[in-house]
């Protein structure tokens, strides 16, 4: 997952505080740094903070339009703060900019889809993120997820043996732990489809 969520409560509080002075001494030096606003951005999201960190990301995508990387930050900011339309619209952008992009931003793409009900698309942009990184476990995530939710068991309960072998230690409630969602329900259908497909609780 992109941000802070999911690390251990004293790392991520440091970690959050850090990442935050960097980026204000960065706007201290330059005030039209995208980067920083970027930065902030998913360091408020990371804090639940999702209005801030909207207005944070968006400056970023104001400051550099054809800047690919904060493109797809903010999309992943808009997705976890209930606009996932717009993050659609800022994904397929930072995709058109940046041809070769990270497996990250698939995984962006198929949350978005999965939020706007596009699930087939969304199982199609998950499998494609993991085939470029197969052991980034978020796109594992959000693919057993949608598998479980829309009924496809059996391929939940394969895909969900890679989870496992990728973090021996998975529950679902350490993974929801920092997922910071706006909507409750929004991580409430993560939770769901992990348990249908067997996941440990």
């Amino acid at each position: 997952d992109v941000g802070l969520g999911n690390a251990p409560a004293a790392n991520r509080e440091a970690a959050l505080g850090s990442a935050m002075d960097c980026a204000k001494n960065a706007l201290g030096l330059d005030p039209s740094c995208a980067d920083a606003y970027s930065l902030l951005g998913i360091c408020h999201l990371s804090k639940g903070e999702h209005d801030q960190a909207i207005a944070m990301s968006e400056k970023a995508v104001e400051l550099a339009p054809n800047h690919a990387e904060n493109l797809a930050v903010s999309a992943v900011v808009l997705n976890k703060s209930g606009r996932p339309e717009r993050s659609l619209e800022l994904i397929r952008k930072a995709m058109r900019l940046s041809p070769v992009y990270p497996s990250w931003f698939l995984w962006v793409l198929g949350t978005a889809f999965r939020l706007t009900s596009q699930t087939d698309r969304a199982v199609g942009a998950f499998e494609a993120s993991i085939k470029l990184t197969a052991d980034y476990l978020a796109p594992h995530v959000g693919l057993v997820s949608t598998l479980g939710e829309i009924g496809r068991g059996k391929d939940a309960k394969t895909s969900g043996l890679e989870i496992l072998r990728l973090d021996p230690d998975f529950s679902i409630r350490k993974y929801m732990r920092g997922l910071s969602y706006r909507n409750p329900a929004d991580s409430e259908r993560i939770a769901e489809g992990l348990r249908r497909a067997g996941l440990p609780e």
